[in-house]
């Protein structure tokens, strides 16, 4: 299996705190998912922007993801190129979706292409349908249920065929057990006939667990051993 993400001693603190964030050692091929699960304010949100190549470490013994050794890249001041393996390669489900309100379902699967300059619309549609969005890929954000919201910005993430996606809390901190069950199933499904690798952060992941998907605990911006 090829490998996708690959961090070794990872360390950044955010300026004016005193929480340093580290990841010591992760390791993801094509198709693997892990858990990252902690309470609120545990530094899961910032373990997945360093992951997401939105900061620059402090200190980094090693990052690669795909064949692009991204370390000499932050060492050299080479951002734009970080920005561009970002947009590229790296699919990003926030917390709080950030779909854009002016733009249809559909359309704003179409955007995350357009921006890479490409246009693949089976694609689009094959999000669209296996996500249960069909029926409602013309409206609007604002017009769509919460569950439709989450679904909705995770097809968006995945629009462009990431080989890592990240999703922070992916059906949101306030859904229903059946609700984040069945968003997890589909990233899932997704992930592993796509071969794409995938990283979830929440509060709770027990849905992962009953999958026998390898679940870490985070505490003081650390990623830890692996919880039962």
């Amino acid at each position: 299996m090829a490998v996708v993400l690959n961090v070794q001693d990872l360390r950044w603190r955010r300026a004016g705190s005193d929480m340093a964030f580290g990841i010591d050692r992760l390791r993801l091929e094509s198709g693997d998912c892990v858990g990252l699960e902690g309470p609120a304010g545990a530094g899961k949100s910032t373990l997945l922007a360093l992951l997401a190549l939105l900061h620059k470490p402090d200190a980094l013994y090693r990052m690669e993801l795909l064949t692009h050794e991204v370390t000499p890249l932050w060492r050299d001041g080479r951002e734009a190129v970080c920005r561009q393996l970002r947009a590229r390669h790296v699919g990003v489900l926030p917390q709080h979706d950030d779909l854009m309100a002016s733009h249809s379902v559909r359309a704003n699967l179409q955007l995350a292409q357009r921006l890479l300059g490409w246009r693949d619309d089976a694609h689009v549609q094959a999000l669209l349908e296996f996500l249960e969005l069909g029926p409602v890929q013309h409206r609007l954000p604002h017009a769509l249920s919460p569950a439709q919201r989450r679904r909705a910005a995770a097809a968006r993430a995945l629009a462009h065929r990431p080989a890592l996606l990240l999703a922070d809390e992916p059906a949101g901190a306030d859904a229903s057990p059946e609700e984040a069950q069945a968003l997890l199933d589909r990233l899932l499904a997704l992930a592993s006939s796509s071969g794409t690798a995938v990283v979830v952060a929440g509060r709770r992941l027990q849905p992962l667990r009953q999958r026998r998907v390898p679940v870490r605990g985070v505490a003081g911006g650390a990623i830890g051993t692996a919880i039962a």
